[in-house]
């Protein structure tokens, strides 16, 4: 259940999106079947309450009050049990990478991506209560929460110095976290972040549409060859992971807010047919639309 929910748009009246998100959500106590999760944007949790378990795709973590876990675009990560007595409340704030490619420092942006999409030897998913930086992570998470809920003067630009100052907190932690791709020639500069950005809001506004690779190529100038190249350093997978997540996220909403047949689902969410909207649905999810449909 969603307690309260914050967002900070980027974009204009064309086509925005959510570059920061922050919502609390709680959830009771239960056992729950394994299925995949992931977003398009890196997420940063808070445990506020409760205890349970945490399953990425090769390990399983232990969940207490007071842990941190952060997760890049399309990693997976799920709960699969909130424990008895106390039910789990979970401060998440959502960051668009798009928010860290707007970095004037192109330089300082490729460290901060590195931290989620070029990670050392010695990376985790979890800071523990215990640990030092944790206590200072939490620290800026809630003063984060407390600049979007009394919106003060120039909140917006606290929330984003308090999220870098985290990104910061990360990098240090884990030392070498990015330092690779400075070395590497990402051959991505502002100018060439402002073109993909052109696709990706042509994504946003229109991913429920037939859209073609040579579509979105197109519209960044570009090759689609490099096009697919530049768009992974940016956003951490393909055009088309992005686009079929984007869709079975839609198509998600849909089945549990809605009694649309599962073929009206596939259509309102952009898949021309019903048989490739269970296979895209079943390899991200883990189930089809009708099991998911049931559990929702």
């Amino acid at each position: 259940m969603i307690l309260n929910q914050y967002i900070l748009k980027s974009g204009n009246n064309i086509s925005s999106y959510d570059s920061i998100k922050l919502y609390n959500s709680a959830v009771l106590p239960q056992t729950r079947n394994l299925r995949k999760h992931c977003h398009t944007s890196f997420e940063i949790s808070l445990f506020k309450s409760g205890k349970g378990f945490y399953k990425t795709r090769d390990k399983f973590y232990e969940i207490n009050a007071g842990d941190i876990f952060f997760f890049s675009t399309n990693e997976e990560h799920y709960i699969t049990e909130i424990c008895e007595p106390d039910e789990m409340v979970i401060m998440n704030i959502h960051i668009d990478p798009r928010f860290l490619w707007k970095c004037e420092n192109i330089i300082s942006s490729k460290r901060f991506m590195g931290i989620f999409f070029n990670r050392s030897s010695n990376f985790e998913n979890r800071f523990t209560k215990e640990n030092e930086v944790s206590k200072h992570i939490t620290s800026l998470m809630l003063e984060t929460e407390r600049e979007f809920k009394e919106k003060n003067d120039s909140y917006e630009t606290m929330i984003k110095l308090h999220l870098f100052e985290i990104l910061t907190c990360f990098i240090r932690y884990f030392g070498n976290s990015g330092k690779e791709s400075e070395a590497k020639d990402y051959r991505l500069t502002y100018e060439k972040f402002l073109y993909i950005n052109r696709a990706l809001d042509y994504i946003d506004s229109h991913f429920t549409e037939p859209l073609t690779l040579d579509k979105l190529a197109a519209i960044s100038g570009f090759s689609q060859t490099h096009f697919g190249t530049l768009f992974k350093q940016m956003i951490g997978m393909s055009p088309w992971d992005y686009i079929n997540l984007k869709r079975v996220n839609n198509a998600r909403e849909l089945l549990k807010t809605t009694k649309f047949p599962i073929e009206d689902i596939s259509l309102k969410s952009g898949f021309n047919n019903t048989t490739l909207f269970n296979r895209i649905f079943k390899k991200i999810v883990g189930l089809t639309p009708s099991e998911a449909r049931k559990e929702l």
